[in-house]
This record gives structure tokens, sequence and C-alpha cells, in this order.
């Protein structure tokens, strides 16, 4: 079985993780084609998770769950929880939108759902350009920089070659390009 389904055989609709998932179901049903139910997406095998529109319905559906029930064990141990430090990157930033009330649970899934459908209808679009030319694992490679401003790893980042991915705070900044070109951005970086 893929990822999260012991978890999901624990809820039913009577329990909040359990109507967090029917919300989820809904909106996927409405927004991506031949999408059924989180449920089913946690019971197949994993290259079929791999699609963009399952995998990020799934990942944040189930990490708002996770959210719920750390809330309720902290608590319960009489822990304060913190919901910015609990996010996490990417998708992990609509489930801190979530939790800090800054979107609702309703457009926050229509968003997810949009996001994983047009990266379903990109990739489809375009394979060879997905799977060849944008990322090539042997040829590519992802870094973060930490302690540099902004602005110094932008024109690091210029020099070397390569793109700033992910502004993450005001010193925790990524990039990505070809390997040989990360490396000089990393000996740029570490020479400032």
């Amino acid at each position: 079985k893929g990822m999260g389904v012991e978890f999901l055989s624990h809820h039913d609709s009577s329990d909040v993780f359990g109507k967090l998932i029917h919300s989820a179901d809904s909106v996927g049903r409405a927004v991506i084609p031949r999408f059924t139910s989180i449920e089913e997406i946690c019971n197949m095998p994993v290259d079929e998770q791999k699609k963009p529109s399952n995998t990020h319905m799934a990942m944040f559906t189930l990490a708002l769950g996770a959210w719920e029930f750390f809330q309720v064990a902290a608590k319960a141990g009489g822990v304060l929880p913190n919901p910015v430090g609990s996010g996490g990157q990417s998708l992990g930033m609509y489930t801190a939108l979530s939790v800090l009330g800054n979107i609702s649970l309703g457009d926050n899934l229509n968003v997810v759902a949009h996001r994983g459908a047009s990266q379903d209808r990109w990739k489809a679009l375009s394979p060879t350009l997905a799977r060849e030319l944008l990322y090539d694992p042997q040829a590519h490679q992802m870094a973060a920089i930490v302690g540099l401003e902004e602005h110094v790893v932008k024109e690091i980042a210029q020099e070397a070659g390569v793109y700033v991915t992910a502004v993450n705070g005001t010193k925790l900044i990524n990039i990505a390009g070809l390997r040989s070109e990360v490396a000089n951005a990393r000996n740029f970086a570490l020479a400032r």
C-alpha cells in the first residue's frame, strides 16, 4: 500500500480528520479529472501516487490531519504548539496558511487541487521537456545557501549561471541549476 493508508483507517466522517478528508474528496472530484478520493490515493501503488494532482491533495490533507493530531497531543501534554514551525516548505506553506487561519480550508483545497491539476496538464503536454530538459538528476541539483542576504545570493546566482528557486527566509535561499554551476555558486558563496 501507499502513503498514509494506516492513518486513514482510524478515521470516519464523525471526527475532524474525517471531515477534512470528506472536504478534500469533494474539491478533488470537482477540480481534478478522474479524482476519486484521498483514501484511493493512499491505496494506490506508489508510482501512481506520484501524479502531482494525487500527491498534492493527499500530502496537503494528511499534513492538516497531522497538524490536528499534533495539536491534540500537544494540548494533552501541556505544550503550546507552534503552527509556523510546523508548516514546512512547498505544500507545507498551504498547511501553515490554513492552520494560521489566513486562508479558508475550502479556498486552500481549491488552490492545492488546481495546482496539482495544472502540473498534470503541463506534464502531459510536454513529457519530454518535463522529463529531460527541466530536471535531469544526473546533471542538475539544488542547494540551500544559508547566512547571506537575498541580494547577495541573487548576485552569486547570476554570476554562476544558476537560478534562485525559493526564498525561505531573509538568509535561507535555495538555488538550482547544473551541478557544475551549483558547485561554482557554492564556492562563490563560501568566498563571501
